[in-house]
């Protein structure tokens, strides 16, 4: 077994900074290489001891002691920078929603196999202990048939009008709660419950202008609301609200 380090680069500089690299920082064998984006990777580098920073992703991605890249970009880069990594033949981890149409999602899908790395999105609630106690005693079959599941998640983070515009308020760069928060729900659906055949969804904006970091205000064209029934292979219903 080789004893060369995994070296990790980071593409955006928000939740990775936050969540991702310290999680790495604890995992033995894990090197973390650098980080781009066009606004704090400066930042980022200084707090991990980074030995490369800067807007240039692709340089980053392409070093050869880059082995694993860790998307955690705006969703509107995910196709792009995931395809390019891939295409380097670099394993990818993405945060979700990994793409913003099912065709961008099947492309990187057929490139990972193409390739033979590893490529998955970050879910990672699938890993928590809770998760796999729950699903473990459903396939036991001790709780009997499902014929219901339901999937809410109330969140303070946005509710307040005062926050600032950005990428998050602008359904263009795939910002919004149902891809956000909606997205962890439906994936542990399909994990207890089976897989959704079925869906119908609501989306809703209740705050409807936000102010940008010049103080101007801008329209929200994402959800911070969304509501959806859907049916399971099953034949189970369900539920799934985030607000």
């Amino acid at each position: 077994m080789s004893s060369k380090p995994v070296g990790i680069a980071f593409l955006g500089s928000g939740f990775a900074q936050k969540v991702q690299a310290p999680s790495f920082e604890t995992c033995p064998g894990a090197k973390l290489i650098g980080a781009s984006s066009p606004n704090s990777s400066e930042a980022f580098a200084k707090t991990f001891d980074l030995a490369v920073h800067g807007p240039d992703w692709k340089a980053l991605v392409a070093r050869e002691d880059v082995d694993l890249v860790c998307v955690s970009s705006p969703p509107l880069l995910h196709h792009e920078q995931t395809m390019y990594a891939l295409e380097q033949g670099k394993h990818v981890l993405c945060e979700k929603p990994f793409a913003m149409n099912s065709k961008e999602a099947m492309d990187m899908l057929a490139l990972a196999k193409k390739k033979k790395v590893i490529a998955i999105i970050d879910h990672e609630l699938r890993f928590s202990p809770a998760a796999i106690y729950v699903r473990d005693y459903i396939q036991s079959g001790k709780l009997g048939r499902i014929y219901h599941a339901s999937a809410i998640s109330h969140l303070s983070g946005r509710r307040d009008p005062n926050l600032p515009y950005t990428w998050w308020s602008d359904k263009r760069w795939g910002g919004g709660t149902w891809g956000a928060i909606g997205s962890h729900l439906i994936d542990m659906l399909r994990y207890l419950a089976g897989e959704i055949v079925e869906a119908d969804v609501i989306l809703n904006t209740a705050i409807g202008m936000r102010k940008d970091k010049d103080g101007k205000g801008q329209k929200v064209t994402s959800d911070d609301n969304a509501s959806a029934t859907v049916r399971f292979d099953n034949g189970a219903t369900g539920v799934i609200f985030t607000s």
